[in-house]
């Protein structure tokens, strides 16, 4: 299937603002004052933001397909190399000592949580067909009815008491999957009529950015006095933040009502975002990275140097994803004719009845 531009940009747009919330939150810039500050505290609202696109374009794409057992083996051996190739790495690079019982966490790195959204998007995967089958077989008033009282249970529970009772990394991901369904079952034709609206679409989805970076300033300057201020400052940024949802939304749609595009360039980019995510978030490589933008978190050139630091992203995530990917086939092609691979396609391909 020829991927879609437009949707594609979208996605490398949420990495960028992904990464760029990561420098915020893993450095010191936010404890500090000044403009890197200011723009810290703007970026800061990506991350959940960014989160939100990639399951939104995860649940509108595969919804009304089925997830085949080889996508979320390859899905898997992806992780696992990146997991292990950064260990070492880091180990050769900046000369970190090994410790065997953290050496077995990386070899597990799913299990063990070594990237939270990498383990809980294994374990949407697992749940899709599932997912589907409900979709599939459920109404429209019913689809609604669930997506109200996720959203009750998700979102307005967490921000009435700042209490994420029934949250889990996995529930989230269903719930913005549930909403991707529902858009690519019911909206598709009024996304055709918003097509000529897509300006005042952008336009919402940047203001709704500023809305919550304006709290998080106007918080912070009210936390230099009341101190239930200053702990609720980011509390619009947060994960279960409706305004962060609603962003992402709108983001989603506004990539939507562009015009369908297929550019090469675009779409090779968008390819190596997850394995952008995964060599940014690597918590035993990137450490040595925010010890270095720590270094210069006072420097007029902070945020000019994160740009750089994306770009090198794209181009490391490049090289690296050329070599995973014909390792890769070359241990799914061996672990086909295996008996035990061909039990495990056997129970995960459930299939949804037509």
């Amino acid at each position: 299937m020829t991927r879609k531009s437009n949707i594609e940009l979208i996605r490398i747009f949420a990495i960028i603002i992904i990464t760029l919330s990561h420098l915020a939150w893993n450095t010191t810039v936010l404890l500090n004052e000044g403009i890197n500050n200011i723009i810290g505290d703007c970026f800061v609202i990506g991350g959940r933001i960014g989160v939100n696109i990639f399951i939104l374009i995860t649940g509108y794409f595969l919804c009304l397909q089925q997830r085949r057992f080889k996508s979320i083996l390859k899905l898997w051996l992806q992780i696992f190399f990146y997991s292990i190739i950064l260990y070492i790495i880091s180990i050769l690079l900046f000369h970190d000592s090994i410790n065997i019982t953290e050496f077995i966490t990386y070899l597990l790195p799913v299990i063990f949580k070594k990237w939270w959204y990498a383990s809980a998007i294994i374990g949407l995967y697992l749940i899709i067909p599932i997912l589907n089958l409900l979709i599939l077989q459920m109404s429209k008033n019913t689809h609604r009815l669930v997506l109200v009282v996720s959203t009750f249970m998700q979102v307005i529970i967490p921000t009435i008491t700042n209490q994420e009772t029934f949250y889990s990394d996995l529930c989230w991901f269903v719930y913005i999957y549930f909403i991707a369904a529902y858009i690519r079952k019911y909206f598709e034709r009024e996304i055709e009529k918003w097509k000529s609206k897509k300006q005042i679409i952008i336009f919402l989805a940047i203001f709704t950015w500023i809305l919550i970076f304006l709290s998080i300033i106007i918080m912070g300057k009210l936390g230099n006095y009341w101190g239930i201020f200053k702990r609720a400052q980011y509390y619009f940024a947060s994960n279960t933040s409706f305004f962060a949802l609603l962003d992402g939304i709108l983001w989603f749609i506004a990539a939507l009502t562009i015009k369908d595009i297929s550019n090469n360039f675009v779409n090779t980019i968008a390819k190596h975002t997850f394995a952008v995510y995964l060599i940014q978030s690597h918590p035993f490589f990137n450490k040595h990275i925010y010890d270095y933008f720590n270094s210069i978190v006072f420097s007029a050139t902070f945020w000019l140097q994160g740009f750089a630091y994306i770009v090198f992203l794209f181009i490391c995530a490049f090289i690296m994803d050329s070599i995973k990917e014909p390792t890769v086939e070359k241990m799914i092609n061996k672990m086909e004719k295996r008996k035990a691979y061909k039990k495990l396609e056997k129970i995960l391909n459930y299939d949804i009845p037509n």
